[in-house]
């Protein structure tokens, strides 16, 4: 009895001691506990809700207060970078393009649609949602040409019309973008492919309206 009390009084003292001594452990390497910012949850939906809320806020407010919805994209544009939301971020450059060609700022309209066109090139290459950025991407093309070509950028004007021609979806498109890159040539007083593209673009037009008899 008194053999089998001192086994057990022994036992107790080694898992004292191994308890202690396991503190003593953690207190001089503390573990690392996982934080927010290094898990899934570090961008919290509420940050998404709130750029998405301020730049629909700034669509709808535009027309009436221009100076306002500018200070709203700017603010969603900050939340965006900050959290790496790389949509929002491109949605905003892509709204302060939109603005900044209604405003006549075209160099700066030219370079917002650009930012937003690189992001949402990356976001086609890496998203399952594929094809909603080709489309966004493809409807960028053509204002971004456009403001290029009313800052006098003509090469990149006709880099971005030329790329809307070749994804041109609907007969509409084709012979938008045929016009567009017909004037930007007029513009460099390049008759001659001024002219062709103003041909190509009649070949359109009367193949479309004999289609339609």
């Amino acid at each position: 009895m008194i053999k089998k009390l001192t086994y057990y009084f022994v036992l107790l003292v080694l898992i004292v001691s191994a308890r202690e001594l396991h503190a003593q452990e953690e207190d001089n390497f503390p573990q690392k506990k996982l934080s927010k910012s290094s898990s899934s949850y570090d961008k919290p939906y509420s940050k998404i809700n709130e750029a998405k809320k301020k730049l629909e806020e700034a669509n709808q407010l535009f027309k009436k207060e221009p100076e306002k919805a500018l200070d709203l994209v700017h603010d969603a544009l900050l939340i965006a970078i900050k959290e790496n939301y790389l949509n929002e971020e491109a949605d905003a450059y892509r709204l302060l393009g939109q603005f900044n060609f209604e405003l006549k700022e075209y160099s700066i309209s030219y370079k917002n649609y650009n930012k937003a066109i690189d992001i949402y090139n990356n976001l086609k290459l890496i998203s399952t949602k594929n094809f909603y950025y080709t489309d966004v991407l493809y409807a960028c093309y053509y204002p971004t040409g456009k403001s290029a070509e009313l800052a006098a950028d003509y090469e990149n004007s006709l880099l971005y019309y030329g790329k809307f021609l070749k994804v041109a979806k609907s007969s509409d498109d084709l012979v938008k973008a045929q016009i567009a890159i017909g004037d930007v040539y007029l513009k460099k007083k390049d008759l001659s492919n001024a002219e062709n593209f103003y041909t190509d673009d009649l070949k359109t037009f009367f193949f479309i309206k004999g289609e339609g008899n």
